[in-house]
């Protein structure tokens, strides 16, 4: 089994005062024309990858607006777990 990992646990605080998760701001458009954002392309490399399954560390913060915007699998149906884990770093969190 392949499993991908995108880790989604800073804080951005460098991004203030925008009130959307780093990995959400739009970069770019994509082939039909919508706003594409960061994780649309890193969702992109994980089905290009076809992984098993996709696992996201999240900070609680932002957990509600990433797993709005990423659902429950990626465009290949790989299904998507969200790890809401309240440690400062992906590090922290699995020392925990």
């Amino acid at each position: 089994m392949l499993v991908g990992v995108v880790p989604m646990g800073g804080i951005a605080a460098r991004w203030a005062p925008m009130n959307v998760p780093k990995e959400l701001l739009p970069l770019g458009l994509g082939p039909e024309g919508r706003p594409r954002s960061v994780v649309d392309s890193v969702m992109d490399a994980m089905a290009t990858a076809r992984v098993d399954q996709i696992v996201v560390p999240v900070l609680p913060d932002k957990a509600a607006a990433v797993m709005r915007y990423l659902g429950p699998a990626n465009r290949d149906g790989a299904p998507i777990v969200f790890v809401v884990a309240p440690g400062p770093t992906l590090v922290a969190n699995l020392a925990s």
